[in-house]
Order: C-alpha cells, then sequence, then structure tokens
C-alpha cells in the first residue's frame, strides 16, 4: 500500500520494522494505528547448510532492511517521530568487541543441539532449553569450543538492527526477546546469572535487558544519511514477534481467522 495523499495535515507517524524469517516488512502509520504504507520484501538470507543446521546472512538480511527503507516515500520518512523494531525470536548472532558479527544468524530452526546436549544442559540450568534458542546455542558453541575467542556481544536480529540503527555501544534486549532465548528469569525480568554460568558461558556476553517498550537509543547521524530517516528521532527497544502479533490482533480481532478464537477463549 502506497501513500498518495497530503502529508501536511499528518502528525507523529511512527515506522515500524519486522525482519522475519523469510521477508523483511515495513509500515508507517500515525499514532491512531492508521496505516498509510506498507511493503514487504523476500530477503532470501536463508545460507546452504547441513540439515541440523539453520543460518541467515546478517549482510543480506540488513541490506535487505535498508532497501526496503529507502523504498518509502521522502514526504513520510520526513515526518517519522519514533520507530519500532520486531523480528523472528529465539535466533542468536555472535558479535566481536566493535560489535561485527563472528557467525550467521542462527535461527529458531536450528537443531545442531543433541538431545543428549539439551539432557546435560536443561540438568546444569534448571531450565527447558530446546534446540534453536540462543542460549542453548550460545552454551553448544562454548561446549565445543567454536568460534568463542573473540566473543563480546551476543544479539538477536531484531536488537542487531537497533543496535545499527542507533549505533549503540552495547546491545540491548526487551524482556519478550530475553525470555525467547532461554535462562530468563520472569520474577525478575533478567537473567538467571546463575544458570548462565551453569550453562558454561559468562553473563557479559548477554545483552542488557531494558524493560518492553522504552527507549533503546535514537537515530544515529549515519543512519540518517542513509535512510532518509530524521536524525535524533528515538528507537525502541526490539520486541519479539510473536508479542507484536498479539497486540495487533488485539487491537484488531476481526484479523484474526475465526477457528482461532476457540484457541484465545482457552
Amino acid at each position: 500500500m502506497d501513500f498518495n495523499g497530503d502529508i501536511t495535515a499528518l502528525e507523529n507517524l511512527i515506522l515500524g520494522l519486522d525482519i522475519g524469517t523469510t521477508k523483511v516488512a515495513v509500515v508507517v502509520l500515525e499514532a491512531t494505528g492508521n496505516q498509510l504504507y506498507v511493503k514487504s520484501w523476500h530477503h532470501e538470507a536463508d545460507i546452504s547448510c547441513s540439515d541440523n543446521y539453520s543460518e541467515q546472512s546478517v549482510k543480506v538480511l540488513l541490506d535487505a532492511v535498508k532497501k526496503i527503507v529507502c523504498q518509502i516515500p521522502q514526504n513520510l520518512k520526513k515526518q517519522l517521530k519514533a520507530v519500532g523494531v520486531t523480528g523472528q525470536m529465539h535466533g542468536i548472532i555472535l558479535l566481536d568487541q566493535y560489535k561485527e558479527p563472528l557467525s550467521p544468524l542462527i535461527t529458531w530452526q536450528d537443531k545442531r543441539c543433541s538431545e543428549a546436549f539439551l539432557e546435560q544442559l536443561n540438568s546444569k540450568t534448571k531450565h527447558t532449553l530446546k534446540s534453536g534458542y540462543g542460549a542453548a546455542t550460545l552454551a553448544w558453541f562454548y561446549a565445543m569450543k567454536k568460534d568463542i575467542l573473540d566473543v563480546r556481544f551476543t544479539s538477536t536480529i531484531a536488537d542487531y538492527a537497533v543496535s545499527r540503527l542507533c549505533n549503540l555501544e552495547n546491545i540491548v534486549t526487551d524482556p519478550t526477546n530475553a525470555a525467547s532465548w532461554g535462562l530468563f528469569d520472569l520474577s525478575t525480568l533478567d537473567w538467571d546469572i546463575n544458570a548462565v554460568n551453569n550453562a558454561g558461558f559468562p553473563p557479559t556476553v548477554l545483552p542488557q535487558v531494558l524493560p518492553c517498550g522504552t527507549k533503546a537509543g535514537k537515530i544515529s547521524e549515519s543512519t540518517s544519511k542513509e535512510l532518509g530517516i530524521p536524525f535524533g528521532i528515538p528507537v525502541a527497544v526490539a520486541i519479539g514477534d510473536n508479542q507484536a502479533a498479539v497486540f495487533a490482533v488485539l487491537q484488531e480481532p476481526e484479523r484474526l481467522h475465526p477457528r482461532a478464537y476457540p484457541r484465545t477463549a482457552r
């Protein structure tokens, strides 16, 4: 959906960005929820690998984000007041001290963690981790001593996009994305440090957890020049795509497929 109307009466426009498993999508909407522009793009970021591995190119994903944002009409982008980001959950990227990727995005579909490995890991942490969970993948890397010497940060793809948009010094996440990795304490809304230590990797490589919906940073000068987004507007900490979808359905329940209503009633 493209916008061809009068921009002069519009206020408080928000950019939404979704980095999914098969495509990226953008939406520009008014604070009221009225959508002005929607577009999606199949990113084809999958990397060929063995049956047990599911990896995607971080560069291809970020390039897809750039392409789709650059296609938004400039008369809309210049009116933007805030940015919200969501994306596929559970997946993890290993990063060096400069926040450059040391690994592809290892997605939620990854199966490298064997049942025996998970059984031992869950026994140590007292959490229920599955293959594809970020914490399980990270524990696997440390247990196998693979590509871990230079790891200083870890991130979901959505959190990494926020970091790049704002040129942050740290990686930040919210409870929805952090919980999707496992080893998260719902009573404190932060990492379960004892469980992390028992999993065999240092807590210092994990993202800083911020409350849902809070400001993660602001659009950097370099991002503003590259993508045409106003410099200095706030970017919210990324939210998990499942939670973002639930919120959208609650706002517009008529969009939910009728067969799903019995499930929501339970």
